[in-house]
């Protein structure tokens, strides 16, 4: 499965469990809005590879990642 296909299941299940974990929401919304800026075509994504991967959205983000965010691709990488 994709990382933007990964980070719509996620988001799905956040959004049904109740209460619903709004920090971890905005941080999906956050990181699939940095991989718009990606161009797949031509770009690798290191999908098995968690440094690199926080690497890759903090350049994209421009800014270091939050606990929410960082959990998220940690998620990514484990499933």
């Amino acid at each position: 499965m994709k990382i933007k296909e990964k980070l719509l299941v996620m988001e799905y299940q956040l959004i049904s469990n109740i209460p619903v974990d709004t920090a971890k929401i905005k941080a999906i919304k956050k990181l699939k809005t940095a991989l718009m800026h990606i161009d797949f075509n031509t770009e690798s994504i290191p999908f098995n590879d968690i440094d690199r991967l926080t690497k890759l959205f903090e350049s994209l983000l421009d800014r270091k990642l939050t606990k929410p965010e960082n959990s998220i691709i940690e998620s990514l990488i484990e499933d």
